[in-house]
């Protein structure tokens, strides 16, 4: 797995429902983030502090809230673009076929979900990664990022985290070696 690849692994990992052990899971994706993007534990400490301080339960009830309840801030990333256009069925369809050709596995959420955006930008060529992202996956996020409820302040890091990563990737991921850099 290239560096860019764990990155958006560890991204995904931060924005997954909480379950038990979730407040460990922040801290190795924390600590992966910080080999590869320097300062990302320190702007994700509000929400490693919160990830610590609550029990799964709160986790999940904000979760929830954030994500799945307020529609301003959903993880659908072809909703946050185009809506409820036809264009985004075509678009669904054309990440569900992405999923399949680069092998990723298909969980219950829609194929335009974050948690499966973000792994298809680390498993595809570069130079394809850096256009998704900057045509759909950094627009959608940069509207969550408003969409956030006020009991959400600890999920604003993790969204400010993306987006820094995404912006590192449409610039041609200066701080993310990849696999082929190196090689």
């Amino acid at each position: 797995m290239n560096d860019r690849a764990q990155v958006m692994q560890a991204l995904a990992a931060l924005l997954a429902y909480p379950q038990e052990g979730f407040a460990a899971s922040t801290e190795a994706a924390a600590e992966r983030l910080e080999r590869e993007l320097p300062g990302a534990r320190e702007m994700l400490q509000p929400f490693l502090d919160f990830a610590w301080t609550h029990t799964v339960e709160e986790l999940q009830e904000n979760y929830t809230s954030t994500f799945e309840v307020n529609p301003r801030c959903c993880m659908e990333i072809g909703w946050q673009v185009y809506g409820e256009s036809y264009s985004r069925g075509s678009f669904l369809v054309w990440m569900r076929s992405v999923l399949r050709d680069l092998g990723l596995p298909e969980s219950p959420e829609l194929p335009d979900h974050l948690l499966h955006a973000l792994p298809i930008l680390g498993a595809m060529r570069a130079e394809d990664a850096a256009e998704l992202a900057t045509a759909m996956v950094a627009p959608a996020v940069r509207k969550m990022a408003v969409g956030l409820a006020s009991n959400s302040d600890a999920y604003e890091a993790v969204l400010d985290l993306v987006l820094t990563a995404l912006e590192d990737l449409a610039a041609g991921m200066p701080e993310i070696a990849t696999e082929e850099a190196v090689s």
